[in-house]
């Protein structure tokens, strides 16, 4: 017998723009595994490494986790740094000359077509009616006017920049479209309807790196308000879920009723720095940042055993410093 052994809620994508320093543009790799658990994508100038759920592991540090991803970008050639055993660690150490910004996190809750229930009279297939309405927006497709089973968030806009905080869909049909895992294993999945509530850097300020230092349920905690606000902006009063289920999804209703929130003030959460600066911080000045991480490389000389791997790494750099210098 074939289960689906992912967990019934949890983190669905974490997406990070990968800094243009360390870049190899001669490599034009795109795919890192079969099963697509890592995905490049393009963003203007930037390169955007989206790890999904089935790389992680919601025990584990996501932190961590992020820093071995980008680790198997420098694996594949994608990026120019020395490969070593204690690069992982490096990268999880020195993460913003890697990492230029975080820009999605997302979490989803799956559910049986009995667990959630969506309400038919708050409901429109319109957006802009949906907006004034102050409903979900159900999709239909423009070119033959298909009316799909995807509900979204009315802050959704037409422009492909700027998506919807809240989603349900039929995650069984994507998967099978997807084929990222065996026919047999989607198909007996008794839970094939999907919600997700969505952070995307261009509607919210919190996604940092310090928010997500944690496992799967301290990520959670330290999110929950803010997903309250999008609940009651949103979706309240729009669906009615199941309360045997999906134990954090309920915690955001119960969150969302209690102190009913409008907008996020956690004090739990880091606010983002704006991509301007980020870009500006750096611009011209890849020769200081370079000696900046020869310079970082000496902690990891106190070991006898490291400084033969530290020396790689330093020798590596230090070359590109000279470059940049023009020596």
């Amino acid at each position: 017998m074939v289960f689906d052994i992912r967990p019934d809620e949890g983190i669905d994508k974490i997406s990070v723009i990968i800094n243009p320093l360390f870049l190899n543009k001669d490599c034009k790799k795109r795919h890192i595994f079969p099963d697509n658990r890592l995905t490049l994508h393009k963003a203007g100038p930037f390169t955007v490494l989206a790890i999904h759920q089935e790389y992680f592991n919601p025990l584990l540090d996501y932190q961590m986790q992020i820093s071995f991803a980008v680790y198997e970008l420098i694996k594949i050639g994608l990026i120019n740094f020395p490969d070593t055993i204690m690069t992982p660690y490096f990268i999880y150490k020195n993460h913003s000359w890697f990492i230029l910004r975080i820009v999605a996190l997302e979490f989803y809750s799956s559910w049986a077509n009995d667990e959630i229930i969506i309400d038919d009279d708050m409901v429109e297939t319109n957006l802009e009616t949906a907006i004034v309405n102050d409903c979900l927006y159900r999709y239909v497709v423009k070119s033959t006017g298909e009316i799909t089973n995807t509900y979204y968030s009315n802050d959704k806009s037409t422009s492909k920049y700027n998506r919807s905080s809240f989603i349900i869909y039929d995650k069984q049909k994507k998967d099978i479209h997807d084929n990222r895992l065996p026919k047999e294993v989607i198909l007996a999945n008794t839970k094939p309807i999907r919600s997700e509530f969505r952070l995307y850097a261009e509607n919210t300020p919190w996604l940092h790196w310090d928010n997500l230092q944690g496992d799967y349920n301290t990520i959670f905690k330290r999110h929950k308000r803010q997903l309250a606000v999008i609940y009651n902006n949103y979706v309240r009063g729009c669906i009615t879920v199941s309360s045997k289920v999906n134990e954090n999804f309920n915690k955001v209703v119960k969150c969302a009723e209690k102190i009913n929130p409008v907008r996020s003030n956690s004090k739990r959460l880091r606010q983002r720095v704006p991509i301007a600066t980020v870009i500006d911080k750096g611009k011209g000045n890849e020769t200081a940042i370079r000696q900046t991480v020869v310079d970082k490389m000496d902690r990891f000389s106190v070991k006898s055993g490291n400084r033969e791997k530290a020396q790689e790494m330093r020798e590596m750099m230090g070359e590109k410093v000279k470059k940049g210098l023009g020596e």
